[in-house]
């Protein structure tokens, strides 16, 4: 699936993972059919977020993050939206990682001043469908 507009092509982009021989028969194998740009999307995050999700990242292998991730080794955001990212560009899907907060903390000094802090730092993903435009997608497990 091709994107005709040519503004979204480097959304289609999957640089060196196109390479990936386990990267690309994973992604194959997720939606297999599926013709919708929104049943693929879906179909990622179920997919991946059956997998282990760790801040411990020292089973990934530097050498082949993306592909060590999907093998088993836990991750973390990062890994999970990256790899969906990908994915998804490999089914001819425009996507991008973005990146922000998740929720805040009422301030110290009370009022509606709200704290954001470090540890609620994410990565998720935004999927282009052509009947909703950019489309949010979080396949990192709760």
């Amino acid at each position: 699936m091709a994107t005709a507009d040519p503004a979204l092509a480097e959304y289609l982009d999957a640089g060196p993972a196109a390479g990936d021989s386990s990267l690309t028969a994973w992604a194959a194998g997720v939606s297999p059919g599926e013709t919708e740009p929104g049943g693929i999307a879906s179909a990622f995050s179920a997919d991946l977020s059956r997998l282990t999700y760790s801040l411990d990242t020292r089973a990934i292998d530097p050498q082949r993050p993306i592909g060590s991730f999907l093998a088993g080794a836990p991750g973390h955001c990062e890994y999970f939206a990256s790899a969906m990212v990908l994915g998804l560009r490999l089914g001819g899907v425009p996507a991008r990682v973005v990146g922000g907060y998740l929720g805040a903390d009422q301030s110290a000094l009370g009022g509606s001043q709200l704290t954001v802090r470090e540890a609620r730092a994410h990565l998720w993903v935004e999927a282009f469908l052509p009947e909703s435009g950019w489309t949010l997608y979080d396949p990192t497990p709760a």
